[in-house]
């Protein structure tokens, strides 16, 4: 499997695990897969609480470290923990969260590149 398939497969998987066990009540999911890149954004409508998005960011919004994570990313999602978001998401080229309180809608956008 192509190294952008496997981090959009498993980031995907993670980040809606992560959702339903906070209670989202819907999610939708669009990937748009050009030639070099895949466009992932999942919506969901989820009450999230202020600790829950510190999460998510903190897990979403780190920095490459691209020779570490490739090393993990066969066991990433083997046991369901969320930091398994964090060490998969060194792999991605941009991740954008936008969070509505007042409407508890979700978006969480990100973009995975070949070299």
């Amino acid at each position: 499997m192509p190294r952008k398939i496997e981090i959009v497969t498993k980031l995907s998987t993670q980040l809606i695990r992560f959702l339903l066990s906070r209670s989202a009540e819907r999610m939708n999911i669009d990937i748009r897969s050009l030639e070099n890149e895949i466009f992932v954004v999942i919506e969901s409508k989820i009450a999230l609480s202020e600790q829950d998005l510190h999460l998510l960011n903190s897990y979403l919004k780190v920095e490459s470290h691209e020779e570490m994570a490739y090393y993990y990313l066969p066991l990433a999602g083997e046991y369901g923990s969320d930091e398994d978001l964090m060490l998969i998401s060194m792999l991605v080229n941009s991740v954008q969260i936008n969070y509505s309180k007042n409407d508890s809608l979700l978006r969480i956008s990100f973009v995975v590149r070949s070299k």
